[in-house]
């Protein structure tokens, strides 16, 4: 992991030259919480990168602060210096690349179907072909409610059924 503080710093001194901690009390509190900010984004950022979903969440408890503590400090950096943070990403993109993972797990089982050997390789191939249906149907399921905002009508019954 890298060492956020230390970026920050560096990061510190280029985008605001005007803060010396030099200058006195008052400079030394404004370069920390500047610091401070750009640690967060920095760390932020390469946690959204690498796919986290609450990143502020995790960089809360990493550095036992409060996550409203991070959040304010990630919306001061964008609003306030214009500072880029990395958006998180919505729950239809989310949901959408949820419904491509099963259409390639679908792909992968028809793969195998007709490759198994033995006495079992009918019932394999079966159980493989349902999977696969069930996978796509769920992913085509997905993809509606995606498109059109609604549950499709076969999908409400079956949960309002319990089955």
């Amino acid at each position: 992991m890298p060492d956020y503080d230390a970026l920050a710093t560096e990061f510190a001194r280029q985008l605001r030259p005007d803060l010396d901690a030099a200058a006195g009390p008052g400079a030394v509190r404004s370069h920390r919480a500047f610091v401070r900010m750009l640690s967060v984004v920095l760390e932020c950022n390469d946690l959204r990168n690498a796919g986290c979903r609450n990143a502020a969440t995790a960089i809360a408890e990493r550095r036992s602060m409060s996550h409203s503590t991070v959040t304010m400090l990630l919306h001061r950096a964008r609003t306030t210096y214009g500072i880029t943070v990395v958006a998180q990403p919505s729950t239809a993109n989310v949901l959408a690349d949820l419904a491509d993972r099963w259409e390639q797990m679908a792909d992968q089982g028809d793969a195998a179907i007709g490759q198994f050997e033995g006495p079992a390789a009918a019932t394999l191939d079966a159980e493989v072909g349902e999977r696969g249906r069930t996978y796509r149907k769920a992913a085509s399921d997905v993809r509606d409610v995606l498109r059109t905002g609604r549950i499709p009508h076969d999908l409400m019954t079956s949960a309002e059924l319990g089955g």
